[in-house]
């Protein structure tokens, strides 16, 4: 009896431990697989951030696709997202970008990279050159963002789109906006000039003219001063009055004489002369940037220009000296026919004058024997 039950009783307690051990292991479990889950999900995200890190974003778009669709729990799920639409982006994959990104804006509409992810939608959409859904995509930003860091901008942004889509009415009223709401905006005199261009583009020369006239006559500093003067210089040349329009060259020249502005002077002044056929001018206009310009590619249009213009004077030379042989050849060539009809003209008349004096045998015909 005392070793049948001294056997039980250590067979009781194999059992009590067998049972421990695996409550223990079904407790654990969880735990563990949680925890591999977690490090596999950090070690894939870390991987693909690298790569985009790295410029390998063909690569980091592949890493952050198959991120979202393994953990779409994940609390790094936004931030996946929104990089994946910068790797596709960085990777030429636009409409991919654009399409993440609005992803990301309809599902975290108050997150706080929303407005960036906006403004990415925004700059992939003027990537593909679709400026006026760009522009619209910017009003959106600040629709939603007034107050925003980046509000002003948002609206310069939208305008300057709209611009280049050739819808004045949206643009123009960007730019309104932005004068209106931002008066103390460091980019203020940004949205009067660029408002200006747009009324030129519009032909509404008076209304642009009050606007670039505001930049010039502006008291404090603005690098929009020296493209204000070359546009109202150009709408002075559009009226074909040269004298004012060398009166604000030569004033630009004076005041921002480095200015890119003051350079492209001469190329307007040089082709609005050759439009004109006037390779005088235009020659004597190029001549003087050649030698005025630092060696850039506006110097090298100038040398262009100047090539082109004594080419034309050239040809002209040429032809006019071909016409003035031309003339001279025929006066001599008529005067020498006359003195050739005249001297003819004499001759004939000596010889009608002179007696014809037959011989003897025309005198007398030869007869036939009989």
């Amino acid at each position: 009896m005392p070793k049948l039950f001294r056997k039980n009783q250590i067979m009781n307690t194999f059992v009590k431990f067998i049972l421990r051990v695996t409550a223990c292991a079904c407790c654990l479990l969880p735990s563990t697989a949680s925890g591999q889950s977690t490090q596999t999900e950090t070690n894939h995200f870390e991987l693909a951030q690298r790569m985009l890190q790295d410029g390998a974003y063909a690569n980091a778009a592949q890493e952050f696709k198959q991120f979202v669709i393994n953990f779409p729990t994940s609390d790094r799920y936004p931030d996946a997202l929104l990089r994946l639409g910068e790797a596709y982006a960085q990777s030429g994959q636009i409409r991919d970008a654009i399409s993440t990104y609005q992803q990301f804006i309809d599902r975290y509409p108050g997150h706080l990279d929303a407005a960036k992810a906006m403004r990415a939608k925004a700059k992939a959409l003027e990537d593909l050159g679709e400026y006026n859904k760009a522009g619209e995509a910017y009003q959106d930003v600040h629709s939603a963002y007034p107050e925003g860091e980046y509000a002003v901008q948002d609206l310069l942004s939208a305008g300057l789109d709209f611009h280049r889509s050739g819808h004045f009415a949206a643009s123009e009223s960007a730019f309104g906006l932005l004068i209106q709401q931002y008066p103390k905006s460091p980019l203020l005199n940004e949205a009067v000039y660029n408002l200006g261009r747009v009324l030129l583009d519009d032909r509404r020369t008076e209304e642009a003219l009050i606007h670039l006239t505001a930049i010039v006559d502006f008291s404090g500093p603005s690098e929009r001063k020296p493209d204000a003067l070359l546009e109202i210089g150009k709408i002075a040349l559009s009226r074909d009055d040269l004298q004012e329009a060398n009166r604000i060259f030569d004033n630009l020249r004076t005041r921002f004489p480095k200015s890119s502005s003051a350079e492209n002077a001469y190329l307007v002044l040089g082709s609005w002369y050759s439009a004109r056929e006037d390779w005088a001018g235009a020659e004597a206009t190029y001549r003087q940037a050649t030698s005025n310009l630092p060696g850039n590619t506006r110097r090298e249009q100038a040398v262009l220009g100047l090539a082109g213009a004594l080419r034309k004077l050239e040809a002209m030379r040429h032809s006019n000296s071909t016409a003035t042989f031309s003339v001279s050849t025929r006066r001599a060539h008529f005067m020498h026919t006359h003195a050739s009809d005249t001297a003819g003209h004499s001759r004939i008349s000596k010889i009608t004058a002179t007696p014809c004096r037959l011989s003897s045998a025309s005198r007398n015909p030869i007869q036939t024997p009989m």
